[in-house]
Order: structure tokens, then C-alpha cells, then sequence
């Protein structure tokens, strides 16, 4: 009996042992889980199953399945080419800051955007309430 207990823990500590270095993204989270999981025997696994499952971005996650993105005519299926830049006449300079926006963002960069970077609270919040009162501006 002692023997199926303790392969029953080694084997619940392995599987969730895997599923937490496959879902965890920060590194020190994922090391404390695994102290946990392999030092507290069964009570570990629990906790991880009722603590360590973010459900919350995991149900969001399946309630956008069923819902298409808006895709823009011009964004749809844009390639980052140079041939393709010089159709919305961007500079080829600009490639690498188009393969980023596209791969983070998933929308390109077309004429008549641009980016402003923000280096502190204080301008990104004064930037903000600019953009609040230009578009109820533009509203009314």
C-alpha cells in the first residue's frame, strides 16, 4: 500500500511537474511551483490545480474563439515587403519596425500612423487625457 501511495505522488508530481514548465512564463514562478509540487507530497499538486491555473485568461481565451478580429481590407494578409511598403509608400527604412508591429500587434504599418514613444507615467497619462479630450472633441 505504501508502495502505490508513493508511485501515485511521483507520478502526479511528474504530470504536473510538465504542465508547469510548459505554462508558467516567468521563470521564478515556475521554480516555486515545483518546490512546492515535489516537497509537499499531494498537497502540492492541489494547490497547484486550485492556485496556479490562471482561469481567468483561459476562459477569455475560449470565449474569443468563436469571434473573427477586425480586419481591415488593406491589413488583410500583409506580407512585409519591401514592395508591399512601397505600395502604402513607407521607407524601406521602416521594415524592421513593420515586422515588429505586425508580429506583436497583428496590424501593419500603413501611412498615416505613428508612434510616439513614452518614457514616463506622467507623459504617458498627460498623453492619454490629450486623446480622451481630442476624440470627444471630434464626437461632439
Amino acid at each position: 500500500m505504501l508502495i502505490f501511495l508513493w508511485l501515485t505522488y511521483v507520478v502526479l508530481s511528474i504530470i504536473t511537474s510538465i504542465k508547469v514548465v510548459l505554462n508558467k512564463r516567468n521563470p521564478l514562478a515556475a521554480a516555486l511551483w515545483l518546490v512546492i509540487i515535489w516537497l509537499a507530497p499531494y498537497l502540492g499538486v492541489f494547490f497547484y490545480f486550485m492556485l496556479g491555473i490562471n482561469r481567468v485568461k483561459r476562459k477569455a481565451v475560449g470565449m474569443r474563439k468563436g469571434l473573427h478580429r477586425y480586419n481591415h481590407p488593406t491589413l488583410e494578409k500583409f506580407i512585409v515587403t519591401e514592395g508591399k511598403l512601397d505600395l502604402h509608400e513607407i521607407s524601406s527604412y521602416y521594415i524592421p519596425l513593420a515586422k515588429s508591429i505586425h508580429r506583436l500587434a497583428e496590424q501593419s504599418l500603413i501611412d498615416g500612423n505613428e508612434i510616439e514613444p513614452l518614457f514616463t507615467g506622467n507623459t504617458a497619462y498627460n498623453a492619454m487625457l490629450e486623446a480622451i479630450a481630442y476624440s470627444k472633441n471630434l464626437s461632439c
